[in-house]
């Protein structure tokens, strides 16, 4: 597999040596995954060669295979050769439905995190997959995803830093820029694809690169340097072997040059082109032969045959433009439905938007009464505080002036108490006078009867003399002070 890598863009024939080599091995050893890579294998030697039907069955048996084996990236794989082997057929519906399952394969691999190989092979997998997606969008004319995939494809490319990679992505962009009418963005992107394969060759992309750049109508490039190119493009052609990319070189040089080539180079070219559609069965090339053909007899005066490679040739172009109508039949429908389908998911996704807005709006309200019930309730609260620590100082400040009158109070009592328990001292202390001094109550009534004492403490009772009335007797009574001098 390592040496068909090598050699697949270098040398067909070794390249097919090791393809088989490749299927021979994987049969003995009756692996599902290696057979599924050993069928991926063979359909690119096929699809290198233009047998794009035969590669296509090995792709799904590829396909088949790597599903039994649980290979997933083997699985995102073969779904992007799938793709790639479609667009050979111009069936662009079914290429893009591969693509884009390649590169959800592929997203879904890289989505469970792999480290290492894993890792490089998921994205440059899905790097391809936007490549491809970009150009299926391209064959149909669809630019704005053409270039919306593949500028990602590109980022992606500069990201991992393979150069190759940013060789095939820099040269697909400068042809869709000039499909697309823009020239002088077009020769920058050929320009840049340019300077990495001189200094990193790749021997297929730079012929490429070259056949393109050197046919850019409007480039700055002088006749000289392009005839340079063509002929670089057709020995890298010839170098690998590639009978399918020779013969497209040559033709493209008859029809270019014609008028410039001599008859001898005229007749080599074409002899040679000739034997490789004869040998190789490459019938896509007559039409454009038989043209070249045609005018190279006219050249020479031999006008019968001129006439007749000219009948085949419109014969061919009949057949040609047939095709070419259902082509542009088929790209318009599968255009119109695309077209169509991203309106309508268009419309779906402003659907889910303003719905998602709504939820959002009703969201947001919920939010904010939430917050001005909140802002609401820490105001009550603040308001109610300020009032509980005022009423509460208040009611501090009133209990201690209460307190301090009760203070005042309880002095004042004191005092009375004090004054109280003095005159009770004094009363008492005058009463034992009294009572020391002056006869007894029965000492007087048995000398006075129906007389009887009048105790009138002199600090209590106004006045030195009182009048008593008792049964119509006047008695006059002396009551001595609380002193004794009475």
């Amino acid at each position: 597999m390592g040496l068909f890598d090598d050699y697949e863009y270098v040398d067909t024939l070794l390249a097919r040596y090791y393809a088989d080599s490749i299927m021979y091995f994987a049969k003995k050893y009756k692996s599902n995954t290696i057979l599924g890579r050993a069928h991926r294998y063979m359909g690119w030697y096929l699809q290198d060669r233009a047998k794009f039907k035969v590669a296509n069955e090995h792709f799904y048996k590829s396909l088949n295979y790597l599903r039994k084996a649980k290979d997933a990236q083997g699985v995102a794989d073969a779904y992007g050769n799938l793709g790639h082997s479609f667009l050979d057929f111009d069936e662009y519906q079914k290429s893009l439905n591969n693509q884009l399952l390649s590169l959800t394969s592929n997203e879904n691999i890289l989505k469970g995190n792999p480290t290492g190989e894993a890792l490089l092979l998921a994205e440059q997998g899905r790097t391809y997959a936007l490549h491809n997606i970009g150009d299926v969008y391209r064959e149909i004319e669809m630019y704005d995803k053409a270039f919306e995939y593949e500028y990602a494809s590109l980022g992606y490319e500069l990201k991992s830093g393979s150069s190759r990679g940013q060789a095939v992505s820099y040269s697909t962009l400068a042809v869709l820029h000039n499909e697309f009418g823009a020239t002088d963005s077009s020769e920058i992107y050929f320009l840049k694809a340019m300077k990495i394969y001189e200094s990193n060759p790749n021997h297929y992309g730079y012929s490429s690169t070259l056949m393109e750049y050197s046919t850019l109508e409007g480039s700055s490039l002088s006749k000289e340097r392009r005839v340079e190119m063509i002929q670089e493009a057709l020995q890298i052609r010839i170098d690998m072997a590639d009978s399918h990319g020779e013969v497209e070189v040559l033709l493209k040089i008859c029809t270019i040059y014609f008028d410039d080539l001599a008859t001898d180079s005229l007749s080599t070219m074409l002899e040679r082109s000739y034997d490789l559609i004869n040998s190789e069965d490459l019938d896509s090339f007559l039409e454009d032969y038989l043209k070249v053909y045609s005018k190279y007899n006219s050249r020479l005066g031999k006008y019968q045959t001129a006439f007749f490679a000219l009948e085949d040739y419109f014969e061919l172009k009949a057949l040609s433009d047939e095709k070419q109508r259902t082509h542009d039949l088929i790209v318009g429908d599968v255009k119109h439905f695309l077209q169509n389908k991203y309106y309508n998911d268009s419309l779906q996704t402003q659907n889910e938007f303003a719905i998602q807005e709504t939820k959002h709006a009703k969201d947001i309200a919920y939010i904010q009464s939430v917050v001005y019930l909140g802002v609401i309730g820490f105001i009550v609260l603040i308001v109610s505080l300020f009032y509980f620590i005022g009423s509460n100082r208040r009611k501090n400040k009133l209990n201690g002036i209460l307190s301090d009158k009760n203070a005042v109070i309880q002095e004042q009592k004191a005092v009375v108490d004090e004054k109280n328990q003095s005159i009770s001292d004094s009363i008492n202390y005058a009463r034992r006078l009294q009572a020391a001094i002056l006869p007894t109550s029965e000492q007087i009534n048995e000398f006075l009867p129906n007389s009887f004492l009048f105790f009138r403490p002199k600090d209590v009772v106004s006045g030195d003399f009182h009048w008593f009335e008792n049964k119509g007797d006047l008695i006059f009574l002396a009551v001595a002070d609380c002193t004794g001098h009475g």
